[in-house]
């Protein structure tokens, strides 16, 4: 498969699809779950949550291995990762079991949202290079509905179990078909030969303020985005008089406009808008529509305009962030560590975040939600960096 053509990119990105569908694949089986292992909701929930903690603890030291043992490679392992785990469920019947299969799970995550876009980065080059890690930020909504789909075919059944293992046939065969990619720059996976300068190679995630300030811009548009759709369901339906199902459908249905958004940016990108000034205006758009999202007292109709505005404002957002990553890392060969590093902070936010979220909202004050949204977009502008490193577009890997 030629390195840089779209059709690599394409296969990239279903790796973060399917990690993605890793967190939502057990949300239809919570019933079963609970039924058959004679457990609780709170079990269920830190049997959910407990797939993130590896990302959380080692993304970034993990990014920098991946940078030395080749983004391909790491593919192929968290493929492999996946796939055992998913066999191990059908064999096992107690919590405590599950929980330690859903952490060894967890591990595979780290390939996925550190190695798909440090291989992105490492075969695609000037504006392809922009729009495609554009197009890659759309994997979380795409991947959580066939995450959904996928654990739902078997929901309600005395089968639930079987979802495991149409998930292990998936990342069996998305492991095979790692083998296509290409591989990044030889010079880019050299080894050092000094025990130090590998040490230090490895944490150099932590070390690159141009990373670090595009991932602390991703970790607040996941603050404000995330936090956003965990307490809208229930906004929308006291404020509407209709059922949380039916406001959760809802919002499942208008994140189509996510995706939409972050299509939209790799368009702009490829055309040579900056990234900085095109994630100014989607701030303000964003914050104007934040603030009308949580406005008290309007109709339907303008609730969901107003969603659909701030969904897409959020997605296109994400994705002029992420585009923004290329541009700052010392090498787009080596960006493991930097993808590693976005993603450890994406995690770890998304632990804290419901619970700011749900604590506001409980005490009814929409109006300092809404003061959140405005911030977090502020913030966000204020703190991706504002000098573009452009890469030579005419560059190719073999």
């Amino acid at each position: 498969m030629k390195a840089g053509s779209w059709w690599s990119v394409g296969l990239i990105y279903v790796y973060g699809v399917i990690g993605a569908a890793e967190i939502s694949q057990v949300l239809p089986i919570q019933g079963d779950f609970i039924h058959a292992l004679h457990t609780g909701p709170a079990s269920f929930a830190l049997f959910v949550a407990l797939l993130t903690v590896p990302t959380a603890l080692l993304s970034t030291i993990a990014g920098g291995l991946i940078d030395r043992i080749g983004a391909r490679e790491a593919l192929i392992a968290s493929c492999a990762i996946g796939a055992v785990a998913n066999c191990c469920y059908l064999f096992t019947n107690t919590v405590a079991d599950f929980e330690v299969i859903r952490v060894f799970e967890g591990i595979s995550l780290i390939g996925f949202f550190a190695g798909a876009p440090a291989l992105i980065m490492a075969s695609t080059s000037g504006r392809r290079r922009l729009s495609a890690m554009a197009v890659w930020s759309t994997y979380t909504p795409v991947g959580f509905s066939l995450g959904l789909v996928v654990g739902g075919m078997f929901a309600g059944s005395s089968s639930w179990k079987y979802g495991f293992l149409a998930y292990a046939v998936i990342f069996f065969l998305c492991g095979t078909a790692a083998f296509l990619l290409p591989r990044p720059p030889q010079t880019a996976r050299k080894p050092d030969r000094s025990f130090a300068a590998a040490v230090a190679d490895i944490l150099s995630g932590y070390a690159q303020m141009g990373p670090l300030r595009v991932s602390l811009a991703f970790g607040l548009m996941a603050f404000v985005g995330l936090g956003t759709s965990t307490v809208f369901p229930s906004l929308f339906a006291n404020a509407h008089g209709i059922s949380l199902a039916r406001a959760s459908n809802i919002l499942a249905v208008a994140n189509l406009a996510n995706v939409a958004g972050g299509l939209g940016v790799g368009i702009l990108l490829s055309r040579g808008v900056p990234v900085r000034l095109l994630f100014v205006a989607l701030a303000i758009i964003g914050s104007a529509s934040g603030i009308g999202l949580y406005a008290p007292g309007m109709s339907a109709g303008f609730d969901l305009v107003m969603l659909c505005v701030w969904l897409m404002a959020s997605g296109a957002g994400a994705s002029a962030v992420l585009a923004a990553l290329p541009t700052v890392v010392a090498s787009p060969e080596r960006g493991a560590a930097a993808a590693g590093l976005l993603s450890q902070i994406a995690a770890a936010t998304s632990i804290i975040t419901p619970i700011i979220f749900l604590m506001i909202e409980t005490r009814g004050q929409w109006g300092f939600l809404a003061g959140l949204v405005v911030l977090g977009w502020m913030a966000s502008a204020l703190i991706i960096p504002t000098a573009e490193r452009h890469v030579n577009p005419n560059v190719t890997y073999s």
